[in-house]
């Protein structure tokens, strides 16, 4: 072996050794770190499980003074009580927290949290207060404006709700889904806006499903147009039809869309020819209606923003408080002893 090779054989190895030494450090730290922080995520489900059964006037004080937990793991005990309902603890533990932090943290992480609780729990002047205090500090904050939004639809004060989505456009924030909503409330859609809104909203499912259980409870009949309710509008609300059993309102519902018969067959109301369906669940249904099985579907109600499921009955999502983002998902249920694929 010369000089030369030894000496770079040397160096490659020096090399190879520091780097290894390196990694093994990093992932020991990295080891390290995670499994304090899932120990202090235990700690804390631990300590919001506790809470649920304590008394109003729990020490909150002590258990942050003590330093039982760093202070960003108190949103997962906030988190566990406000899923239990229990606005008031959660309140009283942001209060507190505030105490124990500097002012810019506070402002930060809990006042837009304590609006949030408060807008969850009904009291929307609180709310809109401590709203109003953090955006007089941070003026572009967009969930801060979203939560002021849903403030003025509550109150229905539609003016202000209106102004809200102009700081919002501003800001380069899609606001179709809130104008629209609006504009229902304010009742300013009127029938000949209909073509050019369903156009305008076209590559938005969640919203465009809005809009035709608009029409579905306000104007019937202009929905029932072939044009209008073809089979990718069907999809998206054939849930609403399968509700429909009485055989008159049927009968002049298909007199006017025969297309809409293979959703009265699968819903074991109505007996009609009809074409393949384009929707899945439908065939199916049908093709049980006929082989005398018993299957039923399951109608889901997901939002599309943070995939929480809610009332169809309701615009607004409980959780991230998205206006008109219900999308539709469907589960086919076998009642009979048979499975379909005997048939």
């Amino acid at each position: 072996m010369d000089l030369f090779t030894y000496i770079y054989d040397s160096a490659l190895f020096g090399f190879l050794l520091f780097f290894s030494i390196v990694g093994v450090i990093f992932l020991a730290f990295y080891i390290s770190s995670k499994l304090r922080e899932n120990q202090n995520i235990h700690k804390a489900k631990k300590i919001s499980k506790k809470l649920n059964y304590l008394d109003d006037d729990f020490d909150y004080e002590s258990l942050i003074a003590n330093k039982i937990l760093d202070l960003h793991n108190f949103k997962i005990i906030i988190k566990s009580l406000i899923d239990m309902g229990e606005y008031e603890k959660s309140i009283s533990l942001i209060d507190t927290i505030i105490k124990h932090t500097n002012e810019q943290e506070s402002i930060t992480n809990y006042l837009p949290l304590m609006a949030k609780v408060y807008l969850k729990s009904g009291a929307f002047d609180k709310s809109e207060k401590v709203l109003l205090e953090y955006l007089s500090i941070k003026p572009d904050n967009v969930d801060a404006l979203i939560y002021l939004f849903i403030v003025s639809i509550k109150t229905k004060d539609y003016k202000k709700a209106y102004d809200i989505c102009e700081s919002l456009d501003e800001l380069q924030e899609n606001t179709k889904s809130k104008k629209l909503f609006l504009d229902i409330q304010s009742q300013k859609v009127h029938k000949e806006d209909y073509a050019e809104i369903i156009s305008f909203i076209a590559d938005d499912k969640p919203l465009l499903r809005a809009f035709y259980k608009f029409l579905f409870f306000g104007n019937l009949d202009y929905l029932l147009d072939k044009k209008i309710l073809d089979k990718n509008a069907q999809a998206l609300i054939w849930d609403l039809f399968f509700e429909i059993h009485d055989t008159m309102q049927i009968q002049n519902i298909l007199n006017k869309n025969k297309t809409l018969g293979g959703i009265f067959v699968a819903n074991n109301s109505f007996e009609t020819s009809f074409e393949k369906s384009d929707i899945d669940e439908i065939n199916i249904l049908a093709l049980a209606k006929k082989e005398k099985l018993d299957f039923s579907p399951i109608f889901h109600y997901i939002c599309d923003k943070c995939d929480i499921s809610y009332s169809m009955d309701s615009d607004i999502c409980p959780n991230c408080f998205s206006v008109f983002s219900l999308g539709l998902k469907t589960e086919i249920i076998n009642n009979s002893k048979e499975r379909i694929d005997d048939v």
